[in-house]
């Protein structure tokens, strides 16, 4: 099973992330290929760690144990608890996607409106 889900995760991070690579390669100058490959990689761990802190220290906030205790939990209560942090973090990670489209989309369309004109 965690064999199956790391091969989704890896097929859809492959599918997501050459195109978009490759795409912001070809439209960089040539002397600015390693800049800009340098940040890419830079940008895309800031995001991995502060997505980790986020969400660790969102578990924390509404599990009655903190996260280094996760392996030793042998109360029922507990382990709900760390469940319904857990539930939190994607709940609003999922918030925050929707609000940043929503952002997105309305600066999409008014770009498309001043191309109009």
């Amino acid at each position: 099973y965690i064999a199956l889900l790391l091969a989704l995760l890896g097929i859809s991070m492959g599918l997501i992330t050459s195109p978009n690579y490759n795409f912001i390669i070809d439209n960089v100058p040539k002397s600015f290929l390693g800049e800009i490959s340098g940040t890419i990689a830079l940008l895309r761990n800031f995001g991995m760690v502060i997505g980790t802190a986020l969400g660790i220290t969102i578990v924390n906030y509404f599990a009655t144990t903190p996260v280094s205790h996760w392996l030793t939990l042998t109360n029922s209560n507990d382990v709900t608890s760390l469940l319904f942090g857990i539930k939190s973090v994607f709940i609003l990670f999922a918030i925050v996607l929707i609000v940043i489209g929503i952002i997105f989309n309305y600066f999409i369309e008014k770009q498309m409106e001043v191309e109009e004109i």
